[in-house]
């Protein structure tokens, strides 16, 4: 993605204007005056820092426009309950919320096989299906939340005026389906996607794998698209071919030998005790992920696994649950825990709100940490 050209959602944020803080001021008193063309023009003029905020927790395999669009959601909140005096700049207040927003879609995605790119990388190696990490990841994510919403009440509650939970009365007059344009394609999209939740959650039952699933989903979609071209223009063709490039070193790895001493360095950590194997993965890939991408780090944990329960006979699902934890919460924790981490930083520096090491990690580390810890526990008081 380049840096001076960002398209999300349709919009090219390159071009997007930048409101300095006497424009915001003059906006919030139109606002408060009921004024929804101000409203509008308040939330384009800041959808860079939606931008800035959302790359920080990209780059790990999620729908940048999924992100983008959940970003917004907490910009909107955020306008809606800002108050001019509080002798804060918008961004301070905004920020807290959007990184909320964000966190928790995450969280949520890490709950399933499909939500995050190692669950189903994990999934689809080892024989797991939908439901088996519902079952497991499920439980350990709803409680993970609930100490995540309570850690950022905690960081951000100065920030945050007393009592501004309040909803706006305008939002009441809002009509939903003012927002989409055409009924037809709305519905066809919408049985499409249903669709396809169905069968990802009966793959297990069905037989049809997680590839399959996924290009008849994108064949479906492509034909019942009258603007099916432009769709294909904007998939990143550049991701793809880096995953494909991925899974060939990691062959390549596994060839030569390499992952086999790991494997062999990791079980003498370990030892044969199945709850010291099970700490000893979920602190080791949480530990790399903060500084490897995590797409890579549970394919080349794949073979890993494997060696492990065979040459340990250990429960290989058990091994599994905690490496897909490690995975999925470890690159949270630090600025260059992936590449669109670093990129994040540097838009948002770009745009007037710098993010140091310490900032960045003064609020992602100990969360990541009680995560991680809650996660481990949990996993040795089920397994």
């Amino acid at each position: 993605m380049a840096l001076n050209k960002v398209d999300l959602c349709g919009v090219d944020t390159s071009k997007l204007p930048v409101l300095t803080s006497a424009e915001m001021k003059k906006l919030f008193e139109r606002i408060a005056a009921g004024d929804e063309t101000a409203r509008e023009e308040f939330v384009g003029g800041n959808l860079r820092l939606v931008l800035s905020v959302v790359q920080r927790f990209a780059g790990r395999g999620e729908m940048m426009d999924d992100l983008f669009q959940v970003g917004c959601i907490g910009l909107m909140k955020s306008i809606d309950n800002f108050d001019t005096t509080l002798g804060v700049r918008f961004s301070t207040y905004a920020v807290p919320m959007i990184i909320g927003e964000i966190f928790a879609a995450n969280l949520g995605g890490a709950a399933t096989m499909t939500g995050d790119p190692p669950n189903i990388i994990l999934g689809t190696s080892l024989g797991l299906g939908f439901w088996d990490f519902l079952q497991n990841n499920g439980p350990i994510c709803l409680v993970g939340f609930g100490v995540a919403l309570g850690y950022f009440y905690l960081c951000f509650r100065n920030k945050l005026r007393a009592g501004a939970w309040s909803v706006d009365p305008a939002l009441w007059a809002m009509e939903p389906g003012d927002a989409i344009p055409n009924r037809r394609a709305f519905g066809v999209n919408v049985a499409i996607f249903g669709g396809m939740i169905l069968l990802l959650a009966t793959h297990a039952w069905t037989g049809l794998t997680m590839p399959t699933i996924g290009v008849v989903a994108a064949a479906v979609t492509l034909a019942g698209n009258r603007r099916g071209w432009s769709l294909l223009r904007q998939v990143d063709w550049r991701t793809i071919g880096f995953i494909i490039g991925l899974f060939l070193v990691v062959s390549g790895l596994e060839q030569t030998g390499i992952l086999d001493g790991l494997a062999r360095f990791l079980g003498n950590l370990g030892g044969e005790d199945t709850g010291r194997m099970m700490v000893v993965l979920i602190w080791f890939t949480a530990l790399l992920s903060a500084f490897v991408d995590n797409i890579p780090m549970a394919t080349v944990m794949v073979p890993v696994l494997t060696a492990l329960s065979d040459g340990l006979g250990m429960d290989l699902e058990t091994l599994t649950w905690s490496v897909s934890k490690g995975t999925d919460i470890g690159g949270i924790a630090t600025p260059i825990g992936a590449s669109a981490n670093v990129t994040g930083v540097m838009l948002a520096a770009r745009e007037g709100h710098p993010i140091s090491w310490r900032r960045y990690c003064k609020y992602a580390v100990p969360l990541s940490l009680l995560v991680l810890v809650l996660s481990m526990v949990l996993l040795l008081a089920f397994h």
